[in-house]
């Protein structure tokens, strides 16, 4: 196998193990700060290794509730965003900025409500 075919190979697996890792999460809690943080942290990391984005996009919604979705949608239409994969990651990015400040000047921490899984 040659050194490029290797390098192919190579970032072939590396794709495919992010792909899967995002796959494998569950479906996050609602304002869940420890779900979300570790969410963003795959997010970005599969962002880097895949290049069909529209692909990992809808993969991305898929672990997220209902209300969330709709959330984001409404976001994108007052921010006049398309529905990209770098938009929801930055819609998620501000989320959980919101959260922490939240949960900072309440005291209250949001990520021990349960919620069902939809």
């Amino acid at each position: 196998m040659s050194i490029n075919e290797q390098k192919v190979e190579g970032e072939r697996r590396l794709q495919v193990k992010y792909l899967a890792s995002l796959r494998s999460w569950r479906r996050l809690r609602f304002q869940n700060l420890e779900d979300l943080q570790g969410f963003i942290v795959v997010l970005d990391c599969a962002l880097i290794a895949i290049q069909d984005r529209k692909s990992l996009n809808f993969t991305a919604k898929e672990k997220r509730l209902e209300r969330d979705i709709q959330a984001y949608k409404f976001w994108l239409v007052q921010n006049n965003e398309e529905d990209t994969f770098e938009s929801l990651i930055g819609w998620l990015e501000i989320k959980i900025q919101l959260i922490d400040e939240t949960q900072e000047e309440t005291g209250i921490k949001l990520s021990t409500k349960k919620e069902p899984q939809q």
